[in-house]
């Protein structure tokens, strides 16, 4: 984070380092951050999972009951993000205050997340662009969008 004389700018809060500084500035609604953060807890049940599965710390026999755990934790954490962030808003006229209305505000920049990152994936290491695939594709089949 920089002082650029009179605002204060992030670098680098999402996490994407193709983008060219001056994207980096443009100021963003929250949402987007919001949809990263999102993305981190997906991300981070499927690392996991893989972590201990390539350890052999998981049995081939309990991966799908832990990764169907995951799912369930990360749908409750999620959930309860969204919840927080929507409260911390609510009336501010930031957001939507009508669910549907911010769910259509929030899938578009899940998958413009997505489509990030499977392009980084692709390019730096193609064996992770599965997971966010197989996200894309479950946010697609939702029918949400």
């Amino acid at each position: 984070m920089l002082l650029s004389g009179r605002d204060w700018v992030f670098l680098d809060f999402e996490g994407e380092p193709s983008r060219s500084p001056t994207e980096r500035r443009i100021k963003r609604s929250s949402v987007v951050d919001l949809a990263g953060l999102i993305r981190s807890l997906d991300y981070a049940v499927h690392h996991a999972l893989g972590v201990v599965s390539e350890r052999g710390s998981l049995r081939p026999d309990v991966h799908e009951v832990a990764a169907a755990c995951g799912r369930v934790w990360q749908w409750r954490v999620t959930s309860e993000l969204i919840g927080g962030y929507r409260d911390a808003v609510a009336g501010s006229g930031i957001v939507p205050d009508d669910s549907g209305e911010f769910s259509r505000l929030l899938e578009p920049l899940l998958v413009d997340r997505l489509l990030q990152e499977i392009r980084h994936h692709v390019v730096v290491d193609p064996q992770r662009a599965g997971v966010s695939i197989r996200s894309l594709d479950r946010l697609l089949a939702s029918g949400r969008l």
